[in-house]
């Protein structure tokens, strides 16, 4: 099989949450295929209560039922769906062929938006709680991306002290912060700093926490 024309191929990748139509945005695209082409979406997905509510410029938010719902309305067939991917957590993939598809006679569970913040207003909370007691504001975190800027503009870590921080890939974030290192690289002789992750940890994170003999807190396990 030989390479694809452009037009029998479109990705549209977190776009969508940002147009005025989605509606229109996908009909848009939708009419760019080919009769055999696919529109591959990926979007923040409330299925697992995105933090994407909170954004001010995403103008919609999607649950995967709701979004299959839109495209029966633009004349598409949803022909894959997947979201709970764990390379991409909290975002929903749609391949959609366009057709003449009838709208869905169904609408979609009734789940709603404030359920999500609620869940988000109890990881602030927890987070705070944390903090609370720790002396001088000290911590050390595991995890300075987007979810660690996140919580920083909805908790009072944004008034902690970052003595240290980890990723496991730390380049990417040097140019902003020097200090930002791997995990093993740093983090001896400072068991008595608190460590927050900022994502719920996999085994392995665990193991090579447990490893370095020290603890950690998270907001993420039991939410």
């Amino acid at each position: 099989m030989g390479p694809l024309a452009l037009e029998d191929l479109i990705v549209a990748f977190a776009v969508i949450e940002h147009v005025p139509s989605p509606r229109d945005f996908l009909r848009h695209l939708l009419g760019k295929l080919t009769p055999d082409g696919v529109l591959l979406t990926l979007q923040p997905c409330q299925d697992h209560c995105s933090y994407d509510v909170f954004f001010v410029d995403h103008l919609y938010h999607f649950f995967s039922d709701h979004f299959q719902a839109y495209a029966g309305i633009c004349n598409a067939t949803e022909v894959y769906r997947d979201s709970d991917n764990p390379l991409i957590p909290n975002f929903s993939l749609h391949v959609l062929r366009p057709g003449n598809c009838a709208a869905p006679n169904h609408r979609p569970a009734r789940r709603h938006i404030h359920e999500t913040i609620a869940a988000w207003q109890r990881i602030f909370d927890t987070v705070d709680k944390w903090l609370a007691p720790i002396n001088d504001n000290i911590i050390r975190v595991w995890g300075v991306g987007q979810t660690f800027t996140f919580l920083q503009a909805y908790t009072s870590l944004r008034e902690a002290r970052i003595e240290a921080a980890y990723d496991d890939n730390p380049d990417r974030f040097r140019a902003f912060d020097p200090r930002v290192g791997r995990f093993e690289e740093q983090s001896k002789n400072t068991d008595e700093v608190p460590l927050l992750l900022t994502f719920a940890p996999s085994v392995s994170v665990r193991r090579r926490i447990e490893q370095a003999g020290q603890s950690f807190f998270t907001p993420f396990l039991d939410n």
